[in-house]
């Protein structure tokens, strides 16, 4: 509850609740201050009727007679003196105005002050209870912009990285023309040569990366050749590029030779066959130790099939 009713802030006043009521409105007063300032009101009319209620204190008939007793009449009727007694007299009496009347105006300033005090309260309460309702909307509202900040911070972010994602793959594409456009270029001059001369060109593709590229260029009669790679990354430092030669005459692949590719992937290289090759079937690029091993030990790079 966010209010005591009136009447429980009355019996309070009057002391006439039960001790579990009592303290049930001394603990909600603790913390409501509007319930705690109408009690304190309640409080005052009360105070006020009382003192304006109670009987005018008059002086003990006893007192009155013992008064009379002592003083001498005679004296008092030639006197030029009046003497005041500390009681009313009859003619004094028909002056002052009936208790009957005045009695009543306690009675209406202490019905204004609770209609007034009522107004105040009913007021006080719809007023507290218009702000609570405000505070809330304006939380919610709070909230709200909130979240939508974030939300649109979020949009912002993965629009920005998907325009990031488009640039890159459309800068790529762009490389890529141009690279295969060049390999286009030179395996048309090359087919050229080996028309004339009795060559065979073959294109060498990777498994690992598909913008790894290359082509050999074999002359079966002299058995030797060039490998013209375009596109590997520079060898780790302490490996190089092996060329392999596979002739189903040896067991293993033929070594043809270790290179590198300067920095932007490219190189051309002179095909040497450790070994006398009859029939090659496929020329292969691993990625060896510094210097080149026996028997191809790391990954294919390249491979390309006759």
């Amino acid at each position: 509850m966010q209010h005591l009713d009136e009447t429980t802030l009355i019996r309070y006043a009057l002391d006439e609740l039960d001790p579990v009521e009592r303290d049930r409105v001394e603990d909600f007063l603790k913390d409501h201050t509007i319930s705690k300032a109408h009690k304190e009101s309640i409080e005052e009319v009360i105070v006020d009727y009382a003192l304006a209620s109670s009987p005018a204190h008059q002086p003990r008939p006893e007192l009155k007679d013992k008064i009379l007793s002592e003083v001498n009449v005679k004296n008092i009727e030639n006197s030029t003196k009046i003497v005041s007694l500390p009681f009313p007299s009859p003619q004094l009496e028909k002056i002052i105005p009936s208790r009957k009347i005045t009695s009543l105006l306690p009675w209406a300033l202490a019905a204004c002050l609770m209609l007034a005090s009522s107004l105040l309260y009913y007021r006080n309460g719809i007023l507290e209870n218009r702000i609570l309702m405000l505070s809330e909307l304006q939380a919610n509202l709070n909230h709200s912009l909130s979240e939508f900040d974030n939300r649109e911070s979020t949009l912002k972010t993965v629009i920005q990285g998907l325009e990031s994602t488009i640039s890159s793959a459309q800068e790529q594409l762009a490389n890529f023309k141009n690279e295969n456009g060049t390999l286009n270029q030179e395996i048309s001059r090359l087919t050229a040569l080996q028309q004339k001369n009795n060559l065979t060109i073959r294109y060498l593709q990777s498994q690992l990366n598909q913008s790894y590229s290359g082509f050999v260029v074999w002359d079966e009669e002299k058995k030797n050749g060039i490998l013209k790679i375009e596109k590997l990354p520079p060898s780790e430092r302490g490996k190089d590029y092996q060329l392999w030669v596979v002739d189903p005459k040896y067991k293993n692949p033929v070594d043809a030779g270790v290179f590198d590719v300067n920095e932007e992937g490219s190189v051309e290289f002179k095909i040497s066959p450790k070994q006398q090759v009859e029939k090659v079937q496929a020329f292969a690029v691993s990625l060896e130790k510094d210097g080149g091993v026996p028997v191809a030990e790391g990954p294919m790079m390249l491979v390309g099939n006759f």
